[in-house]
């Protein structure tokens, strides 16, 4: 099965605006409609997340094609769920990119 029929998502990609001033953080919409699949994460997944990275936790997991747009610390927005990159891998032709939950 391809993994394209997953990717059924289309969700916005925002990062930090500079220094603006305000107490409030700012973001700006790097890529509208990048098309990707959200998952929640397995169990494995969550405990070799936090192994590497201590300080960190991840509640999901994020396929796409790959895109230079997307860096670490930026924001994934779908509806009113936001997320924050938190790790990016390689994979075949698609990034594997792990997220955090903003509540």
């Amino acid at each position: 099965m391809a993994i394209e029929k997953f990717l059924d998502k289309n969700v916005t990609l925002q990062r930090k605006a500079g220094s603006t001033g305000n107490t409030i953080e700012s973001w700006i919409n790097i890529k509208a409609n990048l098309r990707c699949g959200i998952f929640p994460i397995s169990a494995n997944d969550a405990i070799a997340f936090q192994s590497t990275y201590f300080q960190t936790s991840i509640t999901h997991k994020m396929f796409c094609h790959i895109s230079e747009d997307i860096k670490i610390d930026d924001k994934i927005v779908y509806g009113n769920d936001e997320y924050l990159v938190k790790k990016i891998n390689s994979w075949d032709k698609f990034f594997e990119i792990y997220l955090s939950e903003v509540k």
